[in-house]
């Protein structure tokens, strides 16, 4: 079995995530039955399923600086339940996998368990570490990446034991991705790019706050931020997470030339006349989210249908 935190949005579209959501169709029970979820920021709700399920989880995976967590916690309590998760995996035997596919060289290089201390088995990269380029990377514990490696092991006593797998893609002996994700490792050597990264994403989210209150909006447009991600989460007068009113300000953002989904992401091209920019767009967008608040609803402000949840059972 392999276990992954409910409280995570996206992993994969593939059958072992994917029936853990409400687009489970066509999915068998057997299939649905090999991944178990739990809370990444309640360890006891992992050490239940160790107990429920002794000796049948192979395999844990989660994002060591997960958005989602940061909406929700302070980034010490993440760090703690994190750590916390990974002694239990090495108490039971459990492979702990990172998915650094989103906090990989944003929150730290190489990646986020530099900041968190975390010691995985397993780490998954991608995205930002090609720099734009269809790039992705699995590393891990020299015992563990062997045993699907292309040489015959044996174990402990001895004995020869068969491959794991074959990892084998129409595309995977494409060499300009690698020459462009070495490419970024070298930049982020020979350079402060964490450094520049953090300072843009401190400002903007000190920006952002200082606009969302003078606008005296702080109840419909909670902001969240760690060192390398800002988050406008977008309610209605009711307190509650509201989609079209997102959608709108997604729209007013995009008029003004800033193509946004309520995260501002840093890059080392990114620069404090960018963050000026996108801070005034913010500034306008805000005009118009009031006046939708103030009526009591977008009619006449929302072109088209307001964006959904991605993972819902009917459309």
């Amino acid at each position: 079995m392999l276990c992954r935190p409910k409280n995570h949005p996206f992993y994969s579209y593939d059958d072992w995530f994917i029936a853990t959501t409400p687009c489970d169709f066509g999915i068998p029970d057997e299939v649905k039955a090999l991944t178990l979820t739990f809370d990444s920021m309640n360890p006891d709700s992992l050490r239940e399923l160790v107990l429920q399920y002794p000796d049948q989880i192979a395999g844990l995976i989660t994002e060591p600086d997960s958005i989602a967590d940061c909406c929700a916690y302070d980034r010490e309590a993440v760090a703690r339940a994190h750590r916390e998760i990974g002694d239990i995996c090495r108490e039971h035997g459990i492979v702990y996998i990172v998915d650094e596919m989103v906090s990989g060289y944003r929150a730290g290089f190489p990646g986020a368990y530099t900041v968190y201390g975390h010691e995985a088995d397993m780490c998954c990269w991608g995205k930002s570490i090609g720099n734009g380029m269809s790039f992705c990377a699995l590393t891990g514990r020299a015992e563990i990446m062997d045993i699907g490696g292309i040489k015959q092991h044996r174990d402990r006593d001895g004995k020869e034991y068969p491959r794991l797998f074959l990892c084998s893609t129409t595309h995977g002996a494409e060499a300009h991705g690698l020459a462009a994700a070495l490419e970024v490792i070298k930049t982020y050597r020979e350079n402060d790019v964490i450094g520049h990264v953090h300072g843009l994403v401190e400002a903007c989210s000190a920006g952002v706050r200082a606009l969302v209150q003078t606008a005296g909006l702080e109840e419909q447009i909670v902001i969240k931020s760690n060192t390398w991600v800002n988050v406008s989460i977008f309610k209605g007068n009711d307190g509650k997470a509201n989609s079209p009113l997102r959608t709108l300000f997604i729209q007013e953002m995009i008029k003004r030339g800033v193509l946004f989904q309520g995260i501002f992401l840093a890059c080392y091209q990114t620069s404090m006349e960018d963050v000026a920019y996108f801070l005034k767009a913010y500034e306008e967008s805000l005009v118009v989210y009031k006046q939708a608040l103030d009526q009591g609803n977008t009619d006449g402000l929302l072109v088209g249908d307001a964006c959904k949840p991605v993972f819902r059972k009917w459309n």
